[in-house]
């Protein structure tokens, strides 16, 4: 409690601050106790392991993992650290305690999705428009959540993304295509035979297949209306665009890692 010498001016800012707290919190009492309810303003209260499940550009449905840190707050923000959730969640590295929930931000602290606190949980959608639902460990099954997400969701087999043709899982700083800079460049590896077509889409015209393990140089990448990331790339003397993922049969695969290295 503020001490006697606070201004009444300061001490009932406090007071009510806390209130509304209290007042946004208390749907949730019967999920979290009430020694985490008293830490949130310094991220404890919904500090650990989330599981999440969103759905992703290809439609499909995913279950992955988010880790909110409780310390080392920058600026009302904390550490938030996604694991398997590919580029749905790549570009997410901090939370943050938002009105009647929580937001995941950027490096910048720019929101990248806005999530509703509920029984069980939180629910929102990305930039994109997509549900996502983060689901707290101890939440039954469905818990708390409406269609589509109560539906019973398939086990997770193998890689949610591969390196090619390869059984290696692609890591997150490969999933999304390179962010560049107008006049920027990055050379990438190739990783599974790759047709440089003439304009970003399949049914464009192939230049050439480029073979694996070639490192070529990418000088832009960008989203296109189909939902794929395509970059333009030069090889052998030719200029043209390579799609970054490909789904065959069921089985997503990165065609390029973003850097000349293993992969």
């Amino acid at each position: 409690m503020p001490n006697s010498r606070c201004l009444p001016g300061a001490t009932s800012a406090w007071f009510r601050r806390h209130l509304a707290v209290a007042a946004m919190l208390t749907p949730l009492a019967p999920f979290f106790p009430a020694p985490a309810l008293a830490q949130w303003e310094r991220g404890g209260a919904f500090a650990g392991t989330w599981s999440v499940q969103l759905t992703d550009a290809f439609g499909h449905r995913q279950n992955c993992s988010i880790e909110l840190s409780g310390a080392g707050s920058i600026m009302g923000a904390y550490r938030a650290s996604p694991r398997g959730c590919g580029s749905a969640l790549v570009s997410v590295s901090r939370w943050q305690p938002r009105h009647g929930g929580i937001s995941l931000d950027d490096v910048s602290g720019r929101p990248l999705v806005a999530l509703r606190a509920g029984r069980g949980g939180f629910t929102g959608t990305d930039e994109g428009g997509r549900p996502i639902r983060l689901i707290s460990p101890g939440a039954p099954r469905g818990y708390g959540f409406s269609q589509p997400f109560d539906e019973p969701l398939q086990p997770s087999r193998g890689c949610s993304v591969y390196y090619g043709q390869s059984e290696r899982c692609a890591e997150a700083r490969d999933l999304a295509a390179p962010r560049l800079a107008p006049g920027q460049s990055v050379t990438v590896r190739i990783v599974y035979p790759a047709n440089l077509r003439q304009f970003p889409s399949l049914g464009a015209p192939s230049l050439g297949l480029i073979p694996v393990d070639t490192c070529a140089v990418a000088d832009s990448c960008a989203r296109q209306g189909d939902g794929g990331e395509w970059c333009r790339i030069s090889y052998a003397g030719r200029t043209g665009y390579v799609v970054k993922t490909f789904e065959r049969d069921g089985r997503r695969q990165i065609l390029y890692s973003n850097a000349c290295r293993a992969g």
